[in-house]
């Protein structure tokens, strides 16, 4: 029902963005990187943010209004500091190349047409595509290397593991924990306790903080990206970690 007045409450001109192709022309992988390398911060859009910015549920967070908001506006906003990858290749194609796919691929790419026709900013030029860590996932930790540059790290998850790797290999890392569910419940203490550890550095040094915590590291993003670089990376660094995609913990 709700994608039905989705569609119904479009603009004759946003329809058409759903029934025909689109060209958004995403940023290279590269060009993206060296944003990173000068200080820029990442949310990384996938399935998950489409549906709980709709109102829904995922199984690692439960349904939040506020979040919703939040996510509608990473879409909407126009910070040069806030690079964002979404799914380019869906957005783009048209509906008619749904022909002949299973019905739920058929409904799942349609319905993330909708969305995207209503809510996504097509001013806003920093648009990557969305896979961008999981292509990059063989060399991921060379990647951050460059675009940490020996500054200090705070990584936010629920798996202390990945700091233990990091750390190991030569990143200066701290690790603030949250919840594996629903972390996002507890966004004002990870957000103070981001600005605490900020204010923490010595003589002014510039940090980064790294999120591998689902949409946590998405709004922290949004809202710090004119102050303190955010990367939302997800679970493309466990892709690194363990050598394979399987379903994991936030």
């Amino acid at each position: 029902i709700k994608l039905i007045v989705e569609i119904l409450t479009l603009s004759p001109k946003n329809f058409m963005k759903v029934i025909l192709r689109n060209n958004i022309t995403g940023i290279p992988d590269e060009e993206i990187i060296s944003r990173l390398c000068y200080g820029s911060s990442l949310v990384r859009w996938g399935d998950g943010e489409t549906a709980l910015a709709r109102g829904k549920f995922i199984w690692f967070q439960r349904q939040d209004p506020n979040l919703g908001l939040k996510l509608k506006e990473i879409l909407r906003q126009e910070n040069p500091n806030l690079q964002v990858c979404i799914p380019i290749k869906v957005i783009n194609s048209s509906s008619f190349s749904y022909i002949g796919k299973r019905r739920y691929n058929f409904w799942k790419e349609f319905s993330s047409r909708v969305f995207f026709a209503r809510y996504l900013n097509r001013n806003n030029k920093n648009f990557g595509d969305s896979g961008i860590w999981y292509r990059n996932s063989g060399m991921l930790f060379e990647i951050l290397s460059k675009i940490v540059n020996n500054r200090n790290v705070l990584l936010i998850g629920s798996e202390e593991r990945i700091a233990d790797h990091m750390r190991e290999i030569g990143f200066s890392t701290s690790f603030l924990k949250v919840p594996d569910r629903d972390a996002y419940d507890e966004y004002p203490r990870i957000l103070n306790e981001v600005q605490e550890w900020t204010r923490a550095l010595l003589h002014g040094a510039k940090g980064i903080v790294i999120s591998v915590a689902g949409p946590v590291g998405k709004v922290l993003a949004l809202e710090l990206a004119s102050e303190q670089q955010v990367l939302d990376i997800g679970h493309g660094i466990l892709l690194n970690l363990d050598g394979e995609f399987k379903i994991v913990k936030y």
